[in-house]
């Protein structure tokens, strides 16, 4: 009902618009885009560009974020991300952990990896027990909860940021990753190729050795290609999303008024 009666109808990204089309029955014209973006988070910078040992305890200590924080906490983030495969967000079935553990299990050579983020019911078990079924519990970290003060952290020590998700809307954390100049493995599903560009490392959500494939891509990525990466990423801002929002009311206000 809501689709058939609304004026119109925004969204983040290109590919969630072409699916409220398809899936809706909604016409193109009253779906319109205004893009998230990602100019909110100011990254620490990396130890070393290419991710491969990205930060050492003396580099840490003269970080600014560091300054004056006295508890443990920040301390454990930046252990557990240093050189590890870093997955961002909530732990539930869509964001497909599962894949990471298999990658591991398939390629015993990539580094370890740390899931930051809540778990959303049991599924933090369900990948525990996984985890130990495939025999890589020890070469994975679970994080839980963490704060935004540990956010630049968590990029600016990983290796690289794998996102396997089988279903997003947008990506944010595709483009704080690029933000911080860390290497990048998406899945290869229209919001996450939309949003990080083409150019990205990508693999099958459902290959488990194709994404050990990209994330060995993504680790051999050069300072350049992660300078340009980030160039990307500092397109999206949330002025220009504010410009967007402001654009698609005025459209929407232009096309009710009376001839």
């Amino acid at each position: 009902e809501a689709a058939r009666t609304a004026q119109a109808f925004f969204t983040v990204s290109a590919s969630t618009r072409a699916a409220i089309v398809e899936h809706l029955g909604v016409p193109a014209e009253r779906v319109h885009l205004v893009p998230n973006a990602a100019d909110h988070f100011t990254p620490l910078p990396r130890a070393h560009p290419n991710g491969t040992r990205p930060g050492d305890p003396a580099t840490n200590a003269a970080r600014p974020a560091d300054a004056g924080e006295s508890s443990a906490r920040p301390a454990r983030t930046t252990e557990a991300a240093r050189g590890a495969l870093l997955c961002v967000g909530h732990l539930e079935p869509r964001k497909n952990l599962a894949l990471v553990l298999h990658a591991l299990a398939h390629d015993r050579e990539l580094p370890r990896a740390v899931f930051a983020g809540a778990a959303k019911g049991d599924h933090a078990e369900e990948l525990d027990r996984l985890a130990r079924t495939l025999g890589v519990r020890e070469r994975v970290t679970f994080l839980g909860p963490f704060g935004e003060g540990e956010l630049a952290r968590l990029y600016a020590e990983c290796a690289a940021v794998v996102l396997p998700s089988r279903v997003e809307g947008f990506g944010i954390a595709a483009l704080e990753a690029q933000r911080a100049r860390a290497p990048l493995a998406i899945a290869r599903i229209p919001a996450l190729v939309e949003v990080a560009g083409a150019s990205t490392p990508s693999f099958d959500p459902g290959d488990a050795a194709e994404c050990a494939r990209a994330i060995r891509a993504a680790l051999s990525r050069d300072a350049k290609a992660l300078e340009l990466d980030a160039r990307h990423a500092a397109r999206f801002t949330w002025d220009a999303s504010a410009h967007a929002w402001c654009d698609a009311l005025c459209a929407v206000h232009a096309s009710n008024r009376l001839p």
